[in-house]
């Protein structure tokens, strides 16, 4: 999806060019010379026109609209477009924007998309549609994961980051609820991380029982987490949950509901894993005004009654500074695990060079795994190149692939190190 990962250039189908040609004409025409959009500073690291996609983006001074999970619904809450995944990343794409402008963005903004394809041989059509799309102005930071939709019908979901103008209170998450867009679930279809105040980024966390009972205590084991670093529940500005089978989330979103009482439940997103949990919660927040005694750009902290861990920090803070968004970083096609995950990390180091950035400012990280021998073999190669004192707050997830050839998808947010 970008120079550290496959590429697709295959020429574009019928239908591909009939899902993704009317929004092209749109960025076409909205693209500003500033990548910035007159808020803020964006910065694309090796932007590909013919991936519509870029290594990484860099974002400061703007605030962050985080979407809920978007699948390619219509009016009426039904799938579109049945069967075909280029048609559907469209629908989504469409949809996205919607919800962005709901927000004061727009799909041109978009700094940060995470995507969902329900099988490795749908990854080339939605690739086709991305390439498409951002052939001009911002080409986001992608990373596209194999994962089972919400609805069985649904082939791609995707949520995204973007640079917005609208200004949220600064001591809590802009949660937006859309009645035009009650389609897309329950919940705020958008939360805004404001600029120039702490990001919490949390770990993943989980709890025994069913689906019902696992989520009802991951979420009160969150709390605590919460109450810890001082953060309110309506300063979530977005969920993710891992879970299978994804289509049970409706009993997730119940449990979410209950936890956040009056409070508007953040965005959520689903990905479908294969783990003996039932579900492995991790959270974005904000905390308000910095104070002026804050002076290391990236503090990391383990909160009372959680085991440290070398390998992740269960609480990551971003006191101030730049987010780097990387798009999905993987090895080379049909290596061993280990020659994988260390180019995959040689990759990582390359793009934080460009952008002053480096392994110990490091604020979240998603490895997506495949099998046993990538997951034992990545914990031996984190062990050398994380400080212990420092590592990312992360969550690893197996899932049934992350493309040919691949057995480990990297997913990380960064700073760059203070001057």
């Amino acid at each position: 999806m970008n120079n550290h990962s496959f590429r697709i250039r295959a020429p574009l189908s019928e239908s591909m060019r009939a899902a993704a040609l009317p929004f092209a004409v749109v960025l076409l025409c909205a693209a500003s010379p500033a990548a910035d959009g007159g808020k803020g500073t964006i910065r694309m690291i090796s932007p590909d026109s013919a991936t519509g996609t870029s290594a990484a983006v860099m974002v400061s001074g703007a605030h962050l609209a985080h979407t809920t999970q978007i699948l390619p619904l219509g009016a009426d809450g039904t799938v579109q477009d049945k069967g075909d995944a280029g048609r559907q990343a469209g629908r989504c794409m469409e949809l996205v924007d919607a919800a962005l402008r709901e927000a004061g963005s727009e799909l041109g903004r978009v700094v940060k998309l995470h995507i969902c394809v329900a099988s490795a041989d749908k990854l080339a059509d939605v690739q086709q549609v991305l390439s498409l799309r951002f052939s001009a102005g911002i080409k986001p930071a992608v990373t596209m994961v194999v994962s089972a939709s919400p609805n069985p019908d649904a082939l791609v979901a995707m949520d995204a980051v973007a640079a917005t103008d609208s200004t949220p209170k600064p001591t809590a998450a802009g949660l937006i609820s859309s009645d035009r867009l009650k389609a897309l679930g329950g919940g705020a279809v958008v939360g805004i991380l404001p600029a120039n105040t702490r990001s919490v980024y949390v770990s993943g966390q989980s709890a025994a029982g069913d689906l019902a009972e696992a989520t009802r205590r991951t979420l009160d084991s969150l709390k605590r987490t919460l109450d810890f670093i001082v953060v309110k529940p309506n300063q979530v500005v977005q969920m993710k949950a891992f879970m299978a089978p994804a289509t049970n989330v409706a009993s997730v979103r119940t449990e979410l509901s209950r936890f956040f009482g009056t409070n508007t439940v953040p965005p959520l997103v689903v990905v479908e894993w294969v783990a003996p949990q039932s579900i492995e919660i991790e959270l974005i927040a904000t905390t308000g005004d910095l104070p002026a005694s804050m002076r290391e750009t990236v503090s990391f902290a383990t909160p009372p009654g959680l085991p440290a861990s070398p390998l992740f920090s269960r609480v990551a803070v971003l006191n101030s500074g730049a987010h780097i968004y990387v798009g999905g970083m993987q090895g080379a096609v049909q290596a061993d695990p280990g020659a994988q995950i260390r180019t995959a990390f040689g990759a990582l180091e390359a793009v934080l060079k460009e952008t002053e950035g480096s392994m110990r400012h490091l604020l979240k990280a998603t490895y997506y795994v495949t099998d046993e021998p990538t997951t034992a073999e990545l914990s031996k190669v984190r062990m050398g190149v994380f400080d212990p004192r420092r590592p990312p707050a992360a969550t690893k997830a197996t899932v049934r692939s992350v493309g040919p050839g691949r057995t480990l998808l990297m997913d990380m947010i960064a700073t760059p190190v203070a001057r």
